[in-house]
C-alpha cells in the first residue's frame, strides 16, 4: 500500500483532515468546529461515526465474498446464492425506509451505537447454526444495519461539519470505507475459513461497533494507541500532508 493510502487510514483516529481550499466555518449549531488554514477540525462525533461507518461496510465486504466461496466448497444449491442476494438487497432497502423514522425517535449517534448490535446477534446465531437459510438471515440483518448507519452517518456529518467542509470530509471517509470493504473482502480469498468462523468475525467486530458508539472518544484513543505500539520502529506516517495534483478529484 502506498504512503498516501496509510495516510488515509489514520483517518479513523486523526482528529483533523486536510482541504483542498481555505473555507471559513459555517453556522455551528452549539457546536464547535474550526476550519482554518486548509484545515477542518472533527467533532469526537464524527471521528466515531467514521469508526462505526468503516465497521459496518467492512462487514458487507467480508459477508459476500464469504458467501460466495464458501457456499462454492460446500456444494449449496444456487437457488441460495440468489436468496441471500435477495434478502440483502430488500434489508437494504428497509433499512433506507426506515431511517427517517428512527432519526425522528433517536439522535443519529445513538442509532449509529445501536444498529451494528442487529447484525452481532444475527452473526452469533449464524455462527452456531452457518446454514444457508441463517446466512441468508445474516446477509438481510448486516444489509439492514448498513443502510441505516449510512442514512444516520451522513447526519452526523450534515450536523458537525461547516457546509464548506463537507465535500472534502466525505471525500475522503469515503476512500476509506471503500479500503475497509476491500480489506475485509481479501480475507475468506486469501484464508477459506468456514462460515461460522466468518459469521464469528462479523459477531465480533459488531461488538466494537457497538463499543465504538457507546463509549466513542476513549475508544479510539485506546485503539490508536495500540496500533501505534504496532508500527515499525523508526516508521514515521503524519496525517497533516498538503494536498498534491493527484487529490483533486478526491
Amino acid at each position: 500500500m502506498s504512503a498516501c493510502g496509510k495516510s488515509r487510514l489514520k483517518c479513523l483516529f486523526a482528529r483533523k483532515i486536510v482541504m483542498p481550499t481555505t473555507a471559513a466555518p459555517g453556522p455551528d449549531g452549539g457546536r464547535t468546529h474550526a476550519v482554518r488554514s486548509g484545515w477542518v477540525e472533527l467533532t469526537p462525533a464524527v471521528r466515531v461515526a467514521v469508526s462505526v461507518m468503516s465497521i459496518l461496510r467492512a462487514q458487507v465486504g467480508l459477508l459476500l465474498f464469504l458467501v460466495l466461496f464458501s457456499f462454492r466448497r460446500d456444494g449449496v444449491a444456487t437457488a441460495w446464492y440468489a436468496a441471500v442476494a435477495l434478502a440483502a438487497a430488500a434489508a437494504t432497502a428497509v433499512g433506507a425506509a426506515l431511517s427517517p423514522a428512527l432519526k425522528a425517535r433517536a439522535p443519529e449517534d445513538v442509532i449509529l451505537a445501536a444498529i451494528p448490535a442487529l447484525g452481532g446477534v444475527a452473526a452469533a446465531l449464524c455462527a452456531l447454526n452457518a446454514g444457508p437459510a441463517w446466512t441468508a438471515v445474516l446477509a438481510g440483518a448486516i444489509g439492514l444495519a448498513a443502510a441505516a448507519g449510512r442514512v444516520a452517518f451522513d447526519a452526523v456529518l450534515q450536523r458537525d461539519l461547516p457546509p464548506a467542509a463537507r465535500s472534502a470530509v466525505f471525500g475522503r471517509v469515503e476512500t476509506l470505507f471503500q479500503l475497509a470493504w476491500v480489506a475485509a473482502a481479501l480475507l475468506p480469498v486469501a484464508v477459506a475459513f468456514p462460515r461460522w468462523f466468518g459469521a464469528l468475525v462479523i459477531a465480533g467486530s459488531s461488538v466494537a461497533a457497538v463499543v465504538i458508539g457507546i463509549v466513542g472518544e476513549p475508544a479510539l484513543v485506546w485503539v490508536g494507541r495500540h496500533l501505534r505500539r504496532l508500527r515499525p520502529a523508526g516508521a514515521s506516517f503524519s496525517w497533516r500532508r498538503p494536498i498534491g495534483p493527484d487529490d483533486d478529484d478526491l
